[in-house]
């Protein structure tokens, strides 16, 4: 696997955890591309329903796609810890956690 694809799946089960913890469509969204341009990504695309996580990042010609069914199988003490981490990655990438 590259290392594009790795970071396209990481990005993706980012995307399942936030949506088992209950985040909002929208702000996993943002969440995704927050992180994937604070990992030097600028040409990913990401798709969030209630159902499905799906992103795709283009790397010269080649495109790289991963999807899953959102609400990945985690229960909910180690979801509720995304948001832990993803106001952490915020502080790092923005300097201030966008939690609300």
């Amino acid at each position: 696997m590259t290392h594009r694809a790795l970071e396209v799946a990481f990005l993706t089960r980012l995307g399942c955890a936030l949506s088992a913890a209950g985040d909002p469509v929208s702000s996993t969204e943002r969440t995704l591309q927050d992180v994937a341009r604070g990992n030097g990504l600028s040409d990913v695309e990401v798709g969030v329903l209630p159902t499905l996580v799906f992103v795709r990042a283009i790397d010269g010609q080649t495109p790289t796609l991963d999807m899953a069914a959102a609400g990945c199988q985690c229960s909910p003490l180690i979801a509720s810890g995304v948001f832990t981490i993803i106001c952490q990655l915020q502080v790092a990438i923005i300097g201030r956690c966008c939690a609300g």
